[in-house]
């Protein structure tokens, strides 16, 4: 199975069926995240544009279609989409006391993934992202974003 490089490729190849359930578990998240609220864009503003990236996870067995709706953050503003971007990272003395700890207090360490970890972060300047291809509800509208998605100067 090859990975699509776009929206019209995505649906128009042999595997269409599984690269759109794929994008509609994306839409989905994002929803029951209320990462975004369909609105009318300001006439001061200017919507950002995004594209749909696809991905195979897993392995040759058991391969899963992945899609995620990306903001191309390159377009976006200093001062006016974004006022500052910053990574929190853990540094490794950080883990390395961590681990002491648990071994001399005898803890258990788990490790845990949050899917769609960016859409749970909540952003502080108005962004407008175009709606994604295969999903606009109406030609008018855009998303105003409540919290971030991939791709967006302020994300990480």
């Amino acid at each position: 199975m090859n990975v699509p490089t776009s929206y019209n490729e995505a649906i128009n190849c042999e595997s269409a069926a599984k690269w759109l359930q794929a994008m509609e578990e994306e839409i989905e998240t994002l929803e029951h995240n209320e990462t975004f609220s369909l609105t009318e864009l300001p006439r001061e503003k200017t919507a950002v544009g995004g594209k749909w990236t696809f991905a195979i996870k897993g392995n040759d067995e058991s391969p899963v279609c992945k899609a995620r709706y990306v903001v191309r953050g390159f377009s976006q503003v200093g001062g006016i989409d974004f006022t500052g971007t910053i990574s929190r990272t853990a540094r490794m003395e950080s883990i390395r006391i961590l681990v002491q700890l648990a071994v001399q207090n005898g803890w258990l360490l788990e490790q845990m993934d949050v899917k769609g970890a960016y859409p749970h972060a909540p952003i502080e300047c108005e962004v407008y992202v175009k709606q994604p291809p295969g999903y606009q509800q109406s030609p008018n509208l855009v998303w105003k974003l409540k919290k971030s998605l991939y791709g967006l100067k302020q994300s990480g």
